[in-house]
C-alpha cells in the first residue's frame, strides 16, 4: 500500500475479543503483520490516547513520537 507522506495507518485487532491491542503505524511502514487501514492524523492521535480504543504505537516506525505524543 502506498501512502502519501503524513499518513498514518491502523492495524486493527485481530478480533474484538483478542488480546493484542491495534497498532497504529506511520504510512509506508514494512513492519505490518496484518492488513492495514489508512487513518487521518487525527485517528491516529485519539488512537493513541483513548484508553476505549486501546491502540498502542508501531515499536519500528514509533508514531506516538511523530505525533509527539507519549504513550506510557
Amino acid at each position: 500500500m502506498r501512502l502519501r507522506p503524513g499518513t498514518f495507518m491502523i492495524e486493527p485487532k485481530i478480533r474484538p475479543d483478542h488480546p493484542r491491542p491495534p497498532i497504529i503505524h506511520i504510512g509506508g511502514c514494512t513492519a505490518t503483520e496484518r492488513s492495514t487501514d489508512e487513518c487521518t492524523t487525527r485517528q491516529a492521535e485519539l488512537s493513541l490516547t483513548q484508553q476505549a480504543v486501546g491502540a498502542q504505537p508501531c515499536a519500528a516506525c514509533r508514531p506516538d513520537k511523530a505525533l509527539g505524543i507519549d504513550v506510557a
